[in-house]
């Protein structure tokens, strides 16, 4: 029997037919990456204006060809920079011409950094803004979460070799931050009120025979506290709007003193086989996370008691405590031009209970999200360590910011004898009782 096959087609056409998978394919691939580029969402930063702040007269930074830029300044003039490097966050470009002058151009301000002018070290310039943005760029915002209404007695004894004439009281205050509102310090006895900024400062004189070798000393603190962590923004979710460093602050934030000493050539170096340089294209929430796990792999932790010491001593040892961990994250974040800085308190848990009662922890600023919090002392005997970076559960009250006067966290007592403050004068903290409601 002879079965009815179907005719057999040509070469060309069986070709073709073989080849037009390939072709859709091809097809498909070309559209796809058409479309991709089409839509892909070019960065428009091409001019970032600012107003001087001593007339308000305008200047601008202009993108020209490749990687050259231009600086038209307020009084008319104009200086030329190249591009060196961009992220996200910001774009750096360097002068040229006059040579060792650098510039970071973030999305609300920009800084400088020049040897002379600035001591090489970061600063301000001006507050700015991009004129084009496509998109928002900024990918995180900080989540508040869990606020609670918090009261802390701290009640200390003071006892004194031998009669006073009057007792001077230093308390730290506590501190107003996003994550820390309605703060109020008070101090029993109140005394003559020399109050800063920073501290609750009383003159005491005693009104009592028993008052002249001792003294209790009550000082509440209240405020109501929030935890915080870095979250990701959601497709279509626009970040909230945070606003740019004072230049007081960044300044400050940025500086290299006694103690975040980053300028010295220990930490330098220590930076350097560390490799704690920002890298090319790098954000300063990634170099923070590198920083943060080489912290961790270096130091076990030790408590030391005492004055603070220099970051350039610290980074060289294997052990330290709560605040000598994070002010070398502090030292190598300001090293990069990043604002960072300590925050010194009390946690809230009363007195003798398992967890200590003084800590510190660092938190840095990013443009765009705010300050980002970051414990490495906690992460130390966590058993999720990363928990403790970007996240903060609310469990701190701060009364510094300001490394400068670290210890201001510290109750002094001194004697108007002609003494220094607190010789002859033994302290004994007796109890820091926490009250919290929701």
């Amino acid at each position: 029997m002879r079965l009815n096959c179907p005719a057999r087609m040509s070469n060309s056409r069986r070709n073709n037919r073989r080849s037009m998978p390939m072709r859709t394919c091809l097809t498909a691939l070309c559209t796809i990456g058409l479309t991709t580029a089409l839509f892909a969402q070019e960065d428009l930063r091409t001019q970032w204006t600012y107003r001087n702040g001593r007339d308000s007269a305008e200047g601008h930074f202009k993108k020209l060809d490749g990687a050259e830029w231009t600086e038209k300044l307020p009084n008319g003039g104009s200086c030329t920079f190249k591009e060196i490097d961009r992220n996200d966050e910001f774009i750096e470009i360097y002068d040229s011409k006059r040579g060792q002058v650098w510039v970071r151009l973030y999305a609300t301000m920009s800084l400088w950094k020049h040897p002379e002018h600035t001591k090489g070290e970061w600063r301000m310039l001006f507050d700015g803004k991009w004129s084009k943005l496509a998109q928002n760029r900024v990918k995180h915002r900080i989540e508040y979460h869990s606020p609670k209404r918090v009261t802390g007695v701290w009640t200390i004894q003071a006892d004194s070799d031998d009669e006073v004439k009057a007792w001077q009281i230093v308390a730290a205050k506590a501190t107003e931050l996003p994550f820390q509102r309605g703060s109020k310090t008070m101090v029993t006895p109140p005394g003559k009120d020399l109050t800063t900024n920073k501290l609750s400062v009383g003159l005491f004189d005693p009104v009592e025979d028993g008052q002249r070798r001792r003294l209790t000393v009550v000082i509440t603190h209240q405020a109501t506290i929030s935890a915080r962590r870095l979250v990701d923004l959601r497709a279509g979710e626009k970040p909230p709007v945070i606003d740019a460093l004072a230049k007081s602050e960044c300044d400050l934030f940025l500086e290299s003193n006694k103690v975040i000493d980053y300028r010295d050539s220990a930490f330098q170096q220590w930076l350097e086989q560390k490799k704690l340089r920002c890298r090319a294209g790098e954000s300063s929430i990634e170099l923070g996370r590198r920083t943060f796990a080489e912290i961790l792999t270096q130091f076990q932790y030790k408590a030391v008691f005492g004055a603070l010491r220099p970051t350039s001593k610290t980074c060289q040892l294997k052990e330290a405590d709560c605040d000598s961990m994070s002010s070398v994250f502090v030292a190598a974040m300001r090293s990069n031009g990043i604002p960072a800085r300590l925050l010194a308190g009390k946690t809230l848990r009363s007195r003798y209970e398992k967890e200590v009662v003084g800590h510190a922890r660092a938190e840095f600023f990013v443009d765009g999200i705010g300050w980002i919090p970051v414990d490495p002392a906690f992460a130390k005997n966590a058993q999720q360590p990363a928990e403790h970076f970007a996240n903060d559960r609310g469990d701190l009250f701060v009364f510094c910011t300001d490394d400068r006067i670290f210890s201001a966290n510290i109750i002094g007592f001194s004697k108007k004898s002609g003494r220094k403050l607190g010789e002859g004068t033994k302290l004994t903290q007796k109890s820091w009782v926490v009250r919290s409601e929701p």
